[in-house]
């Protein structure tokens, strides 16, 4: 069995610039929403060829086509690298809403199926007599 070498995405201002276009896009189109501008130069300094493989994966999967996770691993390394504030990608508030309602309806069915189970211990077996 042949080894495969992965390509590694090249690190330029252009695919960093379709990068930050395509996490733009996503968010507009989900009705996600993003805490600053998403900038489009590369670092200058990676400090080793590890991370700067690293930056190159996650350009390379975002550019694939980005979610909220890939978009979120690409901004995080890009906001380490540049010793910038973090960009974050994040749910709207009506999905965040829509989160809590659905968590506050699964403690309140658990309380019922508490209350129901203590309903039927009590009740016993006393309308079969």
């Amino acid at each position: 069995m042949e080894t495969q070498i992965k390509q590694l995405t090249e690190i330029s201002s252009e695919n960093m610039a379709v990068a930050a276009s395509l996490i733009i896009y996503t968010v507009s189109r989900r009705r996600l929403t993003i805490n600053g501008e998403i900038p489009t130069t590369p670092p200058v300094d990676f400090g080793s060829k590890t991370k700067k493989k690293q930056f190159s994966r996650t350009l390379g999967k975002v550019l694939s086509g980005p979610t909220i996770r890939s978009a979120n691993t690409y901004l995080h390394a890009l906001a380490k690298l540049t010793g910038t504030t973090r960009i974050k990608v994040d749910y709207s508030d009506y999905e965040k809403s829509i989160q809590l309602a659905k968590a506050n309806w699964k403690a309140a069915n658990k309380v019922a199926l508490e209350l129901k189970s203590k309903y039927l211990e009590t009740k016993g077996d006393f309308y079969k007599r």
